[in-house]
């Protein structure tokens, strides 16, 4: 299945910056021998306040392994996974950052930002099941905690 772009929008402005990141994600990748691994948490951190982004952003940018481009293999339909995108309120931004899944156990990681307080009691996780990420209108199935 071809990917779709997740809109039609391309700010043309920004394409040289584009092409510079793709430069630096092959740049890193020969640099390491093709094993960067994941920087500490505290560079993560570090880097989120020099630059103003987000620590969780900066996690699930590192956490997308950038320096792996081999060719995917292909799957038949019937191996396709779903997505499940987490929503707490608009207070919150939530990123999964990491996930999948076999025939008898699914795991996901997410990253919640701003940091959930101690107490959280009446809180309502909301996942929502897509068949494909980025198509936010074929969500199927909603699944709610409330703690």
């Amino acid at each position: 299945m071809p990917f779709e772009r997740p809109t039609e929008h391309y700010d043309e402005r920004i394409i040289d910056i584009d092409k510079e990141i793709c430069s630096l994600i092959k740049k890193r990748k020969e640099v390491s021998d093709n094993n960067p691994g994941f920087p500490p948490l505290e560079y993560i951190s570090k880097w989120s306040e020099e630059l103003g982004l987000y620590e969780g952003f900066l996690m699930s940018i590192f956490a997308l392994n950038i320096d792996w481009d081999d060719e995917p293999e292909v799957e038949s339909k019937s191996h396709q996974h779903s997505h499940y995108e987490l929503y707490i309120n608009d207070q919150y931004d939530c990123r999964m950052i990491n996930g999948g899944s076999r025939s008898d156990h699914a795991s996901y990681k997410y990253v919640i930002s701003p940091p959930l307080p101690d107490e959280i009691s009446g809180v309502q996780f909301r996942f929502k099941e897509y068949s494909f990420p980025f198509k936010k209108s074929e969500a199927s199935d909603e699944i709610v905690f409330e703690l």
